[in-house]
């Protein structure tokens, strides 16, 4: 919706829709639109009373219309159950019955924090970390209650956002297929019925057509033979209805009632896997949900490792309360997740998305598929700490997607009813029978870096994942247990996540395992039934129904709103800067990198929104280059820089996302400098952002917030000694203080004091360029020691020089985007 368009809505602007108007029957509706903050509630309930209809909207009282206005404002404020009631539909005004229609409207964060930025002063609702919160909870309270989502994003006319309104209202049958579907009703018989695969079609011979079918389907490359299939469907005649119905795509059909009539509505499985089956809408009137779909979680378990599966009652149930909790753990630290409502029937509403055949999985210790494939990798001091954790630290690992199963080289689950014989057979006698007599197990594999480009956004698939996890870590310790490794299915773009998150794809245990407890009293994962088989089903429910309430206890007396809302702290964030505290870890240049971009929460700013140009202080001179690569890959900003004297550096944006992360609607002009002076233009106002080595910006008072950097895997800060020279820091004294000439003084300074050495021996005589030289050219010998970030080191060995102590090694030094602290 564009600021323009923020006036009253009238018919004689809109001629249109007046049209509309006067051609249709007034009808006692009253309109109530929810939302999020920023949404255009206030404009455009106007903009809807204005056009014949009656309208309210948060703010908005009047007694004789009790309509219940914040009603969904307030389940925002608690966890979502399945219990909650329906806000009231009708009331009775001056003895006439009118009806309710809840809209909720939604759009982007972007476009929110565009509006916000022009009002006169914002609230801690407004907050970015709000914003995203409150948007994922509005949009889980429209699945579950039915009530249409209207998008209000920037570039979106009143006119076309009322239209959408008024077609609601006009046409009831669409309304009534929304609510027909909502979560808080739909049953996982409901959804059967609407797929309707087992009901006979007039006309077709099923018996023939079955033959044809196994004849065709059932060759020397198919699990099953033709008797196969023939001998279960005399076991069970259902099952020739659903292979006939299913493969040629005819169903009788299927009908929501609404309040004016039935409606033809179906659900069609697009795909079904080991843990889940993916629906999608079929209706003639309506699109509303083309973008989006129904995922039910199957009672399933499965572990490739034991090569065993089985079906336990209720599994599904407890899997949906668990991913609802993991969710909203998510909604709280700005993980997008593509799954919207889920109920508790293990039923989802899922937004669409492009999928890929790449697993992210996150490893904190040596367990599972780690420790069975890389041989000696958990005994290894170079590798594991004695815990098991990595020493590294947690990394995040590519795995490429296998059949479970081949037979003949072809994926077992490929063929036509693969799942319809499963079902009819029953899972785990089907898994014998099949499966163990006669498929090659397969099972996921570790996939190389350098081949996932094509698939999957690298860097973005890691962060994603951390996030995910660090979060889920947070939580977890929070009630003294842990997360040692997982899962996670992202989206090509690695940007949100696609499949369901819970204690089924993670392993969890305590913290400090309760006393008097083996190794299932500890453990809230697939070990217990890994280690008991079909014996420990009874067990690996009850662990998971202890986790849902140890975690929906914690969530429910910690609100978002009342503890998280206001902190500046991300609780991936927490996690990350203590893994990087952590000194038993030692972490490669990479992770350090990217948990250095969680600790500055990686969301975007509220700052970037007003409408004006940034200044961005870049190197002049020294690591152009490096400065510029920066700038290129991760701000999305091609740097030109001018030939001769010209001092105006052109750029290009190349990567709108990159951008406008950092830099939302601004623009940008690059101030060419000395990388000693970025640190006193920031304080003095002259810039607002710098692209620099923390080996600058560190070495001064703090001026500035750091965004987010990469290490330079090619240079380290050493403090430099003549060669040969005996270095005794035991000589050193009070009378006699070590000269050292720095450039980097606060650096050198807590290096020394790491190493215990008291202030009172040593002076630090500050330079601001090529330290070195004072040291090549001193010929009385005055000066003992001197600093210098070091890359070839072959200006050390051409001036006698050599390395002393390092301050900070490689991949210790980084090139990052610093803020100023007074934007």
């Amino acid at each position: 919706m564009k600021h323009s368009e923020i006036k009253y809505f009238t018919r004689k602007r809109y001629p249109k829709l007046q049209i509309i108007i006067l051609s249709m029957t007034v009808k006692p509706v009253t309109v109530v639109l929810h939302g999020n903050d920023a949404t255009g509630k206030t404009t455009l309930c106007r903009a809807v009373n204005d056009a014949g209809y009656l309208c309210f909207t948060r703010g908005d009282t009047d007694p004789k219309h009790d309509v219940d206005v914040k009603a969904l404002d307030a389940l925002t404020l608690q966890l979502p159950v399945d219990g909650r009631q329906q806000p009231k539909s009708v009331y009775t005004v001056d003895g006439i019955e009118r009806r309710i229609v809840r809209i909720v409207l939604d759009a982007d964060i972007k476009s929110l924090q565009h509006r916000i930025a022009s009002r006169p002063k914002s609230d801690e609702w407004e907050s970015e970390k709000a914003l995203f919160y409150f948007r994922a909870r509005f949009k889980e309270l429209a699945a579950f209650f039915g009530f249409p989502i209207v998008r209000t994003d920037d570039g979106k006319s009143i006119s076309d956002t009322v239209s959408e309104i008024i077609s609601y209202i006009e046409k009831p049958d669409i309304l009534g297929v929304i609510e027909g579907l909502r979560l808080q009703t739909l049953t996982l018989e409901r959804v059967y019925e609407l797929a309707n695969i087992s009901r006979p079609v007039d006309g077709v011979d099923y018996a023939k057509r079955l033959s044809e079918i196994v004849e065709k389907e059932c060759s020397e490359a198919s699990l099953f033979s033709s008797s196969d299939v023939h001998e279960q469907c005399s076991r069970d005649p259902t099952l020739a209805y659903n292979i006939v119905n299913s493969y040629d795509r005819i169903f009788a059909p299927t009908f929501l009632h609404t309040s004016e009539k039935k409606v033809p509505v179906s659900l069609r499985l697009v795909t079904e896997g080991e843990s889940k089956q993916v629906y999608r809408v079929e209706t003639a009137i309506t699109d509303y949900f083309s973008n989006h779909l129904f995922v039910v979680l199957k009672p399933t378990i499965y572990s490739h490792s034991m090569q065993a599966t089985a079906e336990i009652p209720h599994l599904s149930s407890i899997r949906a309360q668990g991913s609802r909790l993991f969710l909203e753990m998510f909604h709280r630290s700005g993980v997008e997740h593509t799954y919207e409502g889920i109920n508790q029937y293990g039923i989802v509403y899922v937004r669409a998305t492009k999928t890929t055949p790449i697993e992210t999985v996150y490893k904190a210790m040596c367990l599972g598929t780690d420790k069975h494939s890389f041989y000696g990798m958990r005994d290894s001091s170079a590798a594991c700490l004695e815990t098991g954790e990595y020493r590294g630290g947690p990394y995040v690992r590519f795995d490429w997607r296998n059949p479970n199963h081949t037979y003949n080289g072809v994926n077992v689950a490929d063929h036509p009813f693969y799942h319809l014989m499963e079902k009819s057979v029953g899972k785990e006698p089907f898994y014998v029978e099949y499966l163990t007599k006669r498929a090659k197990p397969v099972g996921d594999k570790c996939i190389p870096e350098d081949l996932v480009p094509p698939f999957q956004h690298i860097e973005n698939a890691q962060l994603i994942t951390l996030r995910t996890y660090l979060t889920i870590q947070w939580y977890l310790n929070e009630i003294g247990l842990e997360v040692q490794d997982g899962c996670i299915l992202v989206d090509r773009d690695g940007l949100e996540a696609w499949s369901e998150i819970n204690q089924d794809c993670m392993r969890i245990k305590w913290r400090i395992p309760p006393s008097g407890q083996g190794a299932d009293g500890s453990a809230f994962d697939k070990d217990i039934w890994r280690a008991g088989g079909s014996s420990a089903k009874d067990k690996i429910t009850a662990k998971w129904v202890q986790l849902n309430e140890l975690l929906g206890s914690y969530l429910s007396s910690h609100s978002f709103h009342a503890n998280e809302m206001l902190t500046t702290d991300e609780p991936y964030g927490l996690v990350a800067q203590r893994i990087l505290s952590d000194s038993r870890f030692s972490l490669l240049p990479k992770y350090k990198g990217l948990y250095h971009r969680l600790i500055s929460h990686d969301r975007l700013s509220n700052a970037s929104i007003s409408l004006k140009t940034y200044r961005v202080g870049i190197t002049c001179s020294k690591y152009a280059d490096k400065s510029d690569s920066f700038v290129l890959s991760h701000l999305g900003i091609r740097l030109i820089r001018p030939s001769g004297r010209c001092l105006r550096y052109k750029s290009e944006v190349v990567d709108e996302q990159k951008f406008n992360h950092y830099f939302g609607t601004h623009t940008v002009v690059f101030v060419p400098m000395k990388p000693k002076d970025m640190p006193h233009a920031m304080e003095e106002g002259m810039i607002d952002f710098t692209v620099s080595y923390n080996s600058v910006i560190d070495n001064f008072p703090p001026t500035s917030t750091l965004l987010y950097a990469i290490p330079d895997p090619d240079i380290k800060l050493a403090l430099i000694s003549r060669i040969g020279a005996k270095i005794d820091v035991q000589q050193w004294s009070k009378e006699k203080p070590a000269r050292i000439i720095v450039e980097h003084p606060i650096m050198v300074k807590d290096y020394l004091n790491k190493l215990g050495i008291s202030e009172e021996v040593y002076s630090l005589q500050h330079v601001s360029g090529s330290s070195e030289s004072y040291l090549a050219n001193d010929n009385k010998g005055g000066q003992l020691l001197c600093d210098a970030v070091v890359s070839s080191g072959r200006t050390l060995v051409e001036n006698g020089l050599e390395t002393w102590r390092i301050i900070k090694d490689k991949g210790d030094l980084t090139v990052g985007l610093y803020k100023s602290e007074s934007i």
